[in-house]
């Protein structure tokens, strides 16, 4: 619910007071309640077609319904700091379009973004890698819009963590 009222006040809202404007500015007759009423309708089915959307994409990537649009997940890695940095910086070829921005090996941080879809405008995925010892090394991946107003994500934030993190978990296995 919490969605479908966000996309309202930040869509609805606004395009009924448009409305509004466009009312009071190309008709002689000033009926600013109606414009105002249907430009809030116009919104209310926005966020309807658009909330509902958004729950039915997250429910077939089958990530979690109820968070914000910024995912994170902590995994540690039974790997030298070296072999776990090369496997994320592998890891990133399993999302949409990934562009490395950035890739420090000292610091332990990699930034890249991917490409636009049909649900996004990108988004901005971090990897931060911490030594715990020789042979493990702790990992913490985030994935939010490369958008900041984004309201709604489809799940694709939480779906890329999530295939981020099946890789790893993969050669996890493989490695060890």
């Amino acid at each position: 619910m919490k969605t479908y009222f966000k996309i309202f006040f930040f869509f609805g809202a606004p395009f009924g007071l448009i409305m509004a404007g466009i009312a009071a500015i190309f008709t002689w007759e000033y009926d600013w309640w109606l414009a105002t009423w249907i430009g809030a309708l116009t919104g209310g089915i926005m966020s309807a077609i658009l909330g509902t959307y958004d729950v039915i994409s997250k429910r077939i990537h089958r990530v979690p319904l109820k968070q914000g649009v910024k995912k994170h997940h902590a995994l540690s890695l039974p790997f030298a700091y070296d072999q776990a940095f090369e496997y994320c910086v592998e890891a990133l070829s399993e999302l949409h379009e990934p562009e490395i921005q950035m890739k420090d090996e000292e610091k332990g941080f990699i930034e890249a973004k991917t490409g636009q879809t049909m649900e996004s405008w990108g988004e901005i995925i971090t990897i931060q890698l911490e030594t715990v010892n020789e042979h493990e090394t702790n990992v913490t991946i985030t994935s939010k819009p490369s958008y900041s107003l984004t309201i709604v994500d489809y799940g694709v934030n939480a779906l890329n963590v999530k295939q981020l993190t099946a890789y790893l978990e993969k050669n996890k296995q493989v490695g060890m």
